[in-house]
């Protein structure tokens, strides 16, 4: 875990970009707790879809945090060599996974406690959201990889990253219910895994005990989903992240 553990210091060096990395995701989730102002399941159900979604699309961001950097790309050049593609592309996604893993619980502690909006979830439900966001955040975290490993300029890697996760977060449902979105790419959605996320999450607050095969298939689907990106990511070239 070398290269985990090198990425890990060097962005505990970065203060205020890690203060501001834990604040954004509470002023989000307070932003939109006073939109949605949930009292019944399907309300809660959207307001956590969409905190989310919101997270999913600072993961893409999250991976230009060393584009550009020097020291970076002479790490990779020697880490490459040590390592495999895949060993050293399963660290650095993983230090990602470890940021957001961190934000969606921060969020989920804020709107419990401050805010006092209680999800109906028990400890297992918790633990389900948190394996399938786990998955969808190596799914976007591979995905901002891979458009920059393609991508010529600073600025075409970040509109092509943040129109990828306004993608991903919008025909998955996350912002807009899938029922609200324009018929012709109704059916496209249900291949988005963030539509998949999205259902474990309506599937929780809902009835959970009449919709167990639907609910392990989703998540079945979704590590499928972030093997192959972490594939795909192999695949591609190394000059930069």
């Amino acid at each position: 875990m070398q290269v985990f553990e090198l990425y890990i210091r060097r962005l505990f060096k970065r203060n205020g970009l890690l203060i501001f990395m834990l604040l954004m995701p509470i002023l989000f989730a307070y932003l939109l707790v006073k939109a949605f102002e949930p009292s019944v399941a399907p309300e809660m159900a959207n307001m956590l879809n969409s905190i989310i979604g919101v997270l999913i699309i600072l993961t893409t961001m999250n991976t230009m945090l060393f584009y550009g950097d020097r020291q970076h790309a002479t790490d990779q050049r020697i880490l490459l060599s040590i390592y495999s593609k895949f060993s050293y592309y399963c660290q650095i996604v993983a230090v990602f996974l470890a940021i957001g893993t961190v934000q969606l619980i921060e969020v989920m502690l804020f709107t419990n406690t401050a805010l006092h909006i209680e999800l109906p979830l028990t400890g297992i439900d918790y633990l389900i959201i948190l394996l399938a966001y786990a998955m969808l955040n190596i799914i976007a975290a591979g995905l901002g990889f891979i458009i920059m490993n393609y991508s010529r300029t600073k600025s075409m890697s970040l509109a092509c990253i943040v129109l990828a996760g306004l993608l991903f977060v919008v025909m998955g449902g996350m912002f807009l219910p899938r029922e609200q979105l324009p018929f012709i790419v109704k059916d496209v959605a249900t291949i988005f895994p963030t539509y998949w996320l999205n259902e474990v999450v309506v599937i929780l607050l809902g009835d959970v005990h009449d919709q167990i095969y639907p609910l392990v298939g989703y998540l079945l689907g979704l590590m499928l989903y972030a093997g192959v990106t972490m594939l795909l990511l192999t695949r591609t070239r190394t000059k930069r992240i």
